[in-house]
């Protein structure tokens, strides 16, 4: 044994880097490690087919997590314990520097100051630390588990068993993940074997480390033989049934078909759909979930909804391409020259904005009808960054649409910049627009089936009665739906009866999604004379920036009203709405879901004034924004190094302790008074009020001010009324008044949110 040792420590010995001993060093568990590793990716990969389950961006922080814990582990020499330390900080760094992290520094002087400051800084980083710090626990705890040969073989077999009963079940094909799972398992085996050897048995163990290329190949040789024919074998038919489905056919019921038979086809009405922009709207209606996976990125000037197409012909269940929208004229389209318009309306007196946009189609999958741009697209610029036309790209005036003709998924431009005028003529103006100068000339914008119930026309009727002006009318309709009808994904289909759509949202249903909401009100404007028409696209999507002051409350990312910047569109803003006709302006979108509000734009003469810029949270100027005493603009790069290596002197100091905790008590630096400002407290309580709402699943608009989210979350919890009042009051005060806030008022302001948080 002395000879063994000798010799190995000959071959380490020498102070220079030896791969080989590195590779050698420490084997088993290095080795353990990574065959871990590879088992827990199989189960994010599971979780990546799984619809709504994870973001991408999620699974890409756990994978980026798993690895970065592995590579750690395989640093030589280095304590157990010290390598923990060494993995949680680089784990905290990197979800940092992707959650783009700026520090919130405070002068404290009390132990709940010290918590709210953790808080404030922490919270930064949610939600997807928490997934990451996850992912790094059930890596330590998977490789702590697969030490020995029964506890290996009870993950494999238990990771078989679901793996194959999620299979069977549901859509998924996870016959991959199952086939590397058990991969795993017989290299942990072979892993426990070596080891097993190299304990019982050093000579022999120090023989074939003498010759490890032999060894590695006989056993890649054997695992191969062993799992490759079965991965390779091609599909066949089941020879036997499962007992599952033996038992429903013996009970006469139906068994689904999943879409991995033979034929591979799935039963629409069995299966559950999820959000993405639809291909037949003609029967609207049922439950969905939220796909969040992203469609595109759009860099924009203005923030706007991406419009896609639109319906004209209600058929009582759904939307449908009219006779006329069928039979319209439609042209090529040049870049870079102006497209035609429409001549059959006037809209002389219409005020635009002028908006570009450049689209970048993320999922390749997927091909549409129409390219997408900010209503209404004025010109294209180019498309896949050539300033050439396309044979497949046409222009429809009648609908202002970019139709693209071949919907092959090859053929679909990854990347197109267009340039939109958008509409910005305010209220009074609308108001003076006037009757329609012939009602003939829309009546396709006016069409109703002839059995849609009276009781519709009669709501409609009696909600608008109190307005004068066409515009007046429809912004009664936008007011009642937004404020009668919750939102949900889910309505309770059951409670219909009615054999038209917009009838049993009205009446029955009383709750929906875009879909209900944008075809009440189309349908309602057509029954006071308004011409309306559906439209479908998407909602602006999401801007990845976050405001220090505000923790991780997303907010447009630039200093004006125009919200331009990137932005990522998920298929969960797939979104419906309404266009209403005026005379002299044209078509003018409305909003009419609960939750959702058009993005509002400005003149750019306007917007570039530095005076007017406002702030996205409560619409209050830049120039009342100031700094609390204490924040400064530290690089927080700079501040996070200072951060990792401090905790890393405290990690190796930890086995120092005694004398580490003798000194601080002797110097008293756990007994040192900080200052605090009690309006950053507030302020910063407000921003925690909207998350705690935000991960209720209620809509935080960037665009309103503090008032108007105020008064929207009062319409939804009436009884909190009074703690919602007195918070705004309180953010008011510390916001914009001169007078200083009081701690008891800080204080207050805290209890308020803590009671919000559980009452909501």
């Amino acid at each position: 044994m002395d000879e063994i040792n000798t010799h190995t420590q000959t071959r380490a010995s020498g102070g220079k880097f030896s791969f080989r001993v590195f590779l050698t060093q420490d084997w088993h568990r290095k080795l353990t490690s990574l065959v871990t590793v590879l088992f827990l990716m199989q189960y994010v990969s599971w979780f990546e087919a799984e619809k709504n389950m994870w973001w991408p961006e999620t699974v890409a922080m756990v994978q980026i997590s798993l690895w970065i814990s592995f590579a750690i582990d395989l640093l030589p020499k280095v304590n157990v314990w010290l390598r923990r330390c060494v993995q949680l900080w680089t784990l905290i760094i990197v979800n940092g520097i992707y959650s783009g992290y700026e520090p919130v520094l405070y002068k404290l002087h009390s132990r709940q100051d010290f918590g709210n400051w953790v808080y404030d800084n922490f919270w930064q980083l949610n939600p997807y630390v928490w997934f990451s710090l996850g992912a790094w626990a059930v890596y330590i705890a998977t490789a702590w588990w697969l030490r020995s040969r029964w506890r290996i073989g009870a993950a494999v077999i238990l990771s078989v068993l679901v793996f194959a009963i999620r299979d069977s079940f549901s859509t998924l094909h996870l016959w991959e993940e199952t086939a590397w799972v058990i991969f795993c398992g017989l290299m942990l085996l072979v892993i426990s074997h070596f080891a097993e050897v190299k304990r019982k048995n050093p000579y022999g163990w120090a023989y074939l480390m003498e010759y490890p290329a032999t060894l590695i190949a006989t056993i890649l040789l054997l695992l191969g033989i062993t799992m490759i024919p079965g991965t390779a074998m091609p599909t066949i038919r089941p020879i036997l049934t499962d007992p599952y489905t033996a038992y429903l056919q013996w009970k006469g019921e139906e068994v689904p078909a999943y879409g991995k038979t033979i034929a591979g086809l799935i039963d629409s009405s069995s299966s559950s759909s999820t959000s993405g922009y639809s291909r037949d709207d003609s029967s609207l209606g049922g439950s969905f979930s939220f796909d969040y996976s992203p469609v595109f990125n759009v860099d924009t000037t203005h923030r706007a909804y991406m419009r896609g197409e639109t319906r004209s012909f209600y058929n009582g269940s759904g939307w449908e391409v009219s006779d006329g929208d069928k039979q319209a004229a439609n042209g090529p389209v040049v870049p870079g020259n102006l497209l035609a318009k429409d001549q059959r309306f006037n809209v002389s007196k219409l005020k635009t904005v002028t908006i570009k946009q450049t689209v970048e189609r993320l999922n390749q999958d997927d091909a549409y009808p129409v390219l997408f741009g900010a209503f209404a697209i004025n010109k294209v610029e180019s498309i896949n960054n050539e300033a050439t036309g396309s044979d497949r790209l046409r222009w429809v005036p009648r609908q202002m649409e970019l139709r693209w003709n071949n919907t092959r998924r090859d053929n679909y431009p990854t990347l197109y910049t267009i340039e939109s005028e958008m509409p910005i003529s305010t209220g009074d103006e609308l108001r003076s627009a006037g009757a329609l100068p012939n009602p003939a000339q829309f009546s396709e914008y006016l069409q109703l089936p002839r059995d849609l119930p009276q009781r519709v026309r009669q709501l409609a009727q009696q909600t608008t009665a109190g307005g004068t002006t066409s515009y007046d009318k429809a912004m009664l309709l936008v007011q009642y739906l937004q404020t009668s009808f919750p939102y949900t994904n889910e309505p309770q289909a059951e409670l219909a009866k009615s054999g038209d759509f917009v009838d049993r949202f009205l009446f029955e249903i009383k709750e929906g999604y875009c879909d209900y909401f944008s075809s009440a009100m189309a349908v309602m404007s057509r029954t006071i004379g308004i011409p309306s028409r559906w439209v479908k696209g998407y909602t602006a999507g999401q801007q990845d920036i976050q405001d220090p002051s505000f923790g991780d409350f997303p907010v447009d990312g630039t200093d004006d009203t125009t919200g331009s910047g990137l932005y990522t569109v998920r298929n969960s803003d797939a979104h419906s709405w309404v266009e209403l006709y005026f005379p002299g302006y044209g078509w003018i979108p409305f909003e009419a879901t609960s939750g959702f509000a058009l993005p509002v734009v400005t003149p750019l003469s306007d917007a570039a004034l530095p005076d007017l810029a406002v702030d996205p949270i409560d619409g209050s100027t830049a120039g009342d924004v100031t700094a609390a005493p204490g924040e400064s603009g530290r690089n927080p790069y700079v501040v996070a190094a200072i951060i990792t290596v401090v905790m890393l002197a405290g990690a190796a100091g930890w086995w120092y302790r005694k004398r580490i905790f003798a000194w601080a008590k002797k110097s008293r630096l756990l007994g040192v008074k900080r200052s605090y400002n009690p309006e950053q407290r507030i302020i910063s309580e407000y921003a925690r009020m909207l998350k705690v709402y935000r991960r209720k699943g209620v809509s935080i608009h960037d665009y309103e001010t503090a008032r108007e989210t105020i008064e929207r979350l009062k319409r939804k919890d009436v009884w909190l009324t009074k703690d919602l009042d007195d918070l705004l009051a309180l953010f008011e005060k510390a916001k914009y008044s001169p007078r200083r806030v009081t701690p008891e008022e800080s204080g207050r302001a805290v209890r308020i949110v803590d009671k919000l948080k559980k009452a909501t």
